[in-house]
């Protein structure tokens, strides 16, 4: 079935009426960011009126969405593209800044980048349940047990109870109105990204998009709620669309183990110059073998590291997995683990303390419970609810079967959301099975091995958008900048610039060693990308 129908209502398109846009124009001027005087690229800020409830226009209440822009920088300006890194809960305004100068690169410095903290996150009305002296105390309390796998019901169950709790405070929380939890789904989102892109670009403009993670699900909502409107629109690093609305989200996982072997298949193909855990002259094959009985160990037998500090099972796969997302601290974790394989007697705790926790720090474990913005949005949008707990501990299970490496540290959300107590308002209802034909075609890409978005993900979303590409990226980590390919580079520039799409059998390869953290994107991009 081919579906065409866009939202045109004004209250729920949420395009901007020239007499809106005089009234709320953007005003550009200092973000008051750190290290601002001193920024390689001129970047500037702004904030933006919307409706805070597009389907109650009779309450008249406006949300201001904290906006920043980085000007193109090689000639005028072609318009802009907007960006969301993902999360959700993360805001854009400052990682636009820290990654805009590898971004105006690959669009060759032609647009105008936009980043806005969208509703609920960061600067625009940060979504909270808790204090700030609470939060972390709750937090830690629901995240301590994720890593439990579905033979441990006992720990299961206190999470799941853990689970009620949270939601209940969050529905009764004196830190916002309870109408909050309603209002910060995607579908709002996508609502306020026109808004945005007509106020900038004109009303009835087509959108140039990249979203990352998160960011595909409000790419993939806006197309199938404004098909009509999309002009360039890549996603990276795609998350299941179906599963995000109507599931549990099990098949996020489904990759995770290929990506713990290739970390190792790395490392003995990189050598103990750059992977020290090469030295041990194993195999691939042996090294995942030794890292499943590691884990296994330290459910059994945490490891003590001095202070406050225990090394278990859970406190380890949440490192583990954030390692997996970007090369940064590939040979350091290695060091780890060439320590951590040794018998237990042999261990020399010193040096694994000094190392792991600074790696701690660099890896923030708390993850997607740090705050509530994340799981306040993720769980609105969700149509999965129970009352069961024996129907969750099934999708435990499922988890447990889908990954043996790092399936288990998604319970914490899926218990949550399970029980979350508010639905998003304006949401784009589907089944997702009918196919949609945007103005243009829309580019869907991914690293081959990205430890939380499989890149069946992309070909799958890219099913539901007629005329759509799909370019697989040889690399590691999650999405295609984290490990840099100029062949990659050049295929989105040509997207962006003239809407080609790649050839179907274009797979590229990632420029550099994933252990050779002396290099950086620009050893892939320049000088063949620049335009100087």
């Amino acid at each position: 079935m081919l579906v065409q129908t866009t939202i045109s209502s004004l209250a729920l398109a949420g395009t901007v009426s020239s007499t809106l846009a005089a009234r709320s124009p953007f005003k550009w001027g200092s973000c008051g960011f750190d290290g601002e005087a001193g920024a390689t690229v001129k970047y500037e800020c702004s904030n933006f009126t919307v409706p805070l409830d597009y389907l109650d226009s009779a309450a008249n209440k406006t949300l201001n969405l904290q906006v920043t822009r980085v000007p193109a920088v090689n000639g005028d300006s072609q318009g802009s593209i907007f960006f969301n890194f993902g999360g959700p809960g993360s805001g854009a305004r400052k990682t636009l800044v820290d990654k805009a100068e590898q971004l105006l690169v690959i669009t060759e410095g032609k647009y105008d980048l936009v980043g806005w903290d969208p509703r609920g996150v960061a600067t625009t009305s940060p979504f909270k349940c808790y204090g700030d002296a609470e939060r972390p105390v709750v937090m830690q309390r629901h995240r301590v047990n994720d890593a439990f796998g579905p033979e441990d019901r006992t720990a299961l169950a206190r999470m799941w109870a853990s689970a009620g709790n949270v939601a209940n405070d969050c529905l009764n929380s004196k830190e916002q109105t309870s109408e909050m939890g309603e209002l910060i789904g995607t579908g709002y989102l996508a609502r306020d990204l026109m808004r945005l892109n007509d106020a900038l670009e004109g009303p009835d403009s087509l959108l140039n998009y990249w979203g990352i993670s998160y960011g595909t699900i409000l790419g993939t909502t806006v197309a199938a709620m404004f098909p009509d409107r999309m002009g360039r629109v890549m996603l990276d690093g795609n998350v299941n669309v179906p599963q995000w609305y109507n599931g549990y989200d099990t098949i996020w996982w489904s990759d995770v183990d290929n990506a713990v072997f290739d970390y190792f298949d790395r490392c003995v193909k990189a050598g103990p110059g750059l992977c020290p855990l090469a030295a041990r002259n194993e195999s691939a094959d042996v090294l995942t073998k030794n890292l499943y009985g590691l884990m296994d160990e330290l459910r059994r037998l945490p490891i003590p590291l001095g202070g406050a500090t225990v090394m278990d099972a859970s406190a380890f796969k949440l490192v583990f997995r954030a390692v997996l997302y970007g090369n940064t601290l590939w040979p350091t974790f290695a060091t780890i683990l060439n320590e951590l394989f040794k018998p237990a007697d042999q261990h020399n705790l010193k040096a694994i303390s000094s190392i792991w926790l600074p790696v701690v720090k660099a890896t923030d474990t708390m993850g997607s419970l740090k705050d509530e913005s994340l799981f306040g949005i993720y769980c609105s949008d969700k149509n999965t609810r129970t009352d069961s707990f024996e129907d969750i501990f099934a999708v435990s299970e499922e988890l447990k079967r889908v990954s043996k490496a790092l399936g288990e540290v998604h319970n914490n959300l899926v218990y949550l959301c399970a029980r979350w107590p508010f639905h998003a308002k304006g949401g784009w209802e589907s089944s997702w099975n009918e196919t949609i034909e945007t103005a243009n075609p829309m580019l869907f890409v991914g690293p081959r091995y990205d430890p939380v978005t499989p890149i069946s993900n992309a070909y799958n979303n890219s099913g539901v958008f007629l005329g759509s590409g799909v370019l697989t990226h040889g690399g590691i980590g999650h999405g295609v900048t984290s490990h840099p390919s100029l062949c990659t580079a050049k295929a989105i520039r040509a997207y962006f610039r003239h809407g080609e799409l790649p050839a179907e059998d274009l797979n590229c390869t990632a420029d550099h060693d994933a252990f050779d953290t002396s290099k950086t994107w620009k050893d892939s991009y320049l000088p063949e990308l620049s335009w100087e």
